[in-house]
């Protein structure tokens, strides 16, 4: 264990020091920012369809992101009914979606030293990538609200509130762990090569860890001490979320090195020990002919 922590922190030295840490986390970050409300007017309209209201979707994102953020970037909703215009819609939302993921692509590609692929084929992944964010966040959504309509026939039933009680202490622990999962697989998938699941779990729990601390540490700051409205006045809301978007790529970034440096790690730690065996193959075999 001890081990292990001297080489994590040696990676992150090595990461932090890196000359394109000071370039991928700004890009990431602008990219991030303006696909930020397409993402969520295709997430709000997909929530619409299985009947999620919109306050039980602000309500859940509550749970880490201060009210007055999420007022800023929900889009508004009007209509879900199939229309020609509708289609038009999401399929600019989601192009304009995938320029975030797009970023991610290119930023794991030049973290893991790879040939960006052609745009036409970076971006078909891009959008794929899109449509397994929406997913995971309507996962993130439907659980807890089908949840709370299955805990609530239980006590109908049971007369025991208890269950309502569990569920509500085990909510929180589910979104870290989403938060993990979602993490993971865009880790995973991000790179332009194959990349074994396991070479990314330090990097994802690092920057899930480290999302939901520096969330709540800004906006804890942001609240009781920093004034953005004294500089920025009617903008110091989008100041606040620029600059919270910025930190999350940052470790986004950060992460995604970890697990470049693990991957390395596990490489060499493999072909030693494939040498070592091969070296004791062909040792057996010497003293077979002695």
């Amino acid at each position: 264990m001890r081990k292990r922590f001297k080489r994590f922190m040696k990676n992150l030295s090595e990461i932090l020091q890196r000359a394109d840490m000071s370039i991928l986390p700004g890009s990431l970050a602008f990219s991030f920012f303006l696909s930020l409300v397409p993402t969520l007017t295709i997430l709000f309209y997909f929530a619409a369809f299985l009947n999620i209201s919109i306050s039980d979707i602000t309500s859940y994102f509550n749970i880490s992101i201060d009210n007055s953020l999420i007022q800023l970037i929900t889009p508004v909703v009007e209509s879900t009914e199939a229309s020609f215009g509708l289609l038009v819609l999401l399929f600019v939302g989601v192009y304009l979606a995938s320029n975030g993921t797009n970023s991610i692509i290119v930023t794991a590609n030049n973290i893991y030293n790879i040939e960006q692929t052609p745009f036409l084929e970076r971006r078909i992944k891009a959008v794929i990538m899109v449509f397994i964010i929406i997913l995971l966040l309507l996962f993130m959504l439907l659980v807890p609200v089908f949840g709370s309509f299955l805990m609530s026939l239980i006590i109908k039933v049971t007369g025991n509130s208890g269950f309502y009680d569990i569920l509500s202490f085990l909510k929180l622990p589910f979104s870290w762990f989403i938060i993990f999962f979602f993490i993971k697989i865009l880790y995973t998938i991000a790179p332009d090569k194959q990349i074994p699941s396991a070479y990314v779990n330090l990097g994802a729990l690092f920057t899930s860890i480290s999302w939901i601390i520096a969330t709540q540490v800004y906006l804890y700051y942001v609240g009781n001490f920093a004034n953005y409205s004294f500089f920025y006045n009617s903008l110091s809301n989008i100041a606040i979320l620029l600059i919270l978007v910025y930190i999350l790529s940052t470790v986004f970034v950060i992460g995604m090195g970890i697990n470049y440096k693990e991957e390395a790690y596990e490489i060499e730690k493999t072909q030693r020990t494939l040498e070592l065996k091969n070296a004791k193959k062909n040792q057996h075999k010497d003293s077979k002919f002695k």
